[in-house]
């Protein structure tokens, strides 16, 4: 059994968050090219779950079992977006065209002169 968990936390393995009633999006298994969804648009009802199988309804009364992996937790587009903390908005500036866009830059480097070129006037202040 230590086995099994030093390679699960090597390759970080997780629990699936799916409980029964959520509603998920089944992988698609037909694709027909590279341009095919991954998914099915329509979601699934999970009706029961054991271990990592998976049953899931659809609307019209369809019953399917996958494993876990073959499903994905569907977000309606009602549900409010989280904004990770480490992101900032900026401040809302009268010169600025787009207010409370946010700031996802990443952080700039200080370039410095090459010391060879100490003696010399580049331009630069």
């Amino acid at each position: 059994m230590t086995h099994k968990a030093y390679a699960d936390s090597k390759r970080g393995a997780t629990w699936s968050p799916i409980v029964l009633g959520d509603q998920v999006l089944l992988k698609n298994t037909n694709t027909t090219g590279k341009l095919a969804p991954n998914f099915e648009p329509e979601p699934y009802t999970v009706v029961a779950k054991e271990g990592h199988q998976v049953t899931v309804k659809s609307g019209e009364g369809a019953v399917y079992r996958r494993d876990s992996s073959f499903v994905k937790p569907c977000i309606s587009p009602g549900d409010a977006e989280v904004v990770p903390e480490d992101i900032k908005v900026k401040d809302t500036d009268s010169s600025d065209p787009r207010p409370g866009e946010l700031d996802c830059s990443r952080p700039k480097r200080n370039i410095k002169q090459p010391e060879r070129f100490k003696d010399y006037d580049l331009g630069k202040p």
